[in-house]
């Protein structure tokens, strides 16, 4: 593998957890806002900077990676990240079926870049 797949593969997973984040960071807003509260302005500014981030990341990613892949794995994972913190940091209680939907959202992205890294095309 050469050093701008590697750098692509880092941006990914940096870029998921970067825009996952954001997403934490958002909801956290969403129970301080009152207009005025300077913790409610640091969190939107946190998300708001980590979009940023994730941006720049999702940018370096499509240096050495197909838009539909770098895509498809960046926002897979990051949907994971959020599931995991979720029902690890706020204690969110999911269903099998929701533990379901997430592996084959995993099994999707890995068939995804098995079949793009073997040159399977249509």
């Amino acid at each position: 593998m050469n050093t701008k797949l590697y750098i692509s593969i880092l941006s990914i997973v940096f870029g998921a957890l970067a825009n996952a984040g954001a997403g934490i960071l958002l909801k956290k807003s969403t129970s301080k806002y009152n207009g005025e509260s300077i913790e409610f302005f640091l969190l939107i500014s946190s998300s708001v900077f980590c979009y940023a981030l994730a941006f720049g990341f999702y940018f370096l990613a499509l240096r050495a990676l197909p838009i539909y892949l770098a895509y498809i794995v960046m926002t897979g994972l990051a949907c994971s990240f959020l599931v995991i913190y979720s029902s690890l940091i706020d204690r969110d209680t999911l269903s099998y079926l929701q533990y379901l939907g997430i592996l084959f959202i995993l099994i999707g992205i890995f068939f995804t870049v098995i079949s793009n890294a073997s040159g399977v095309q249509k």
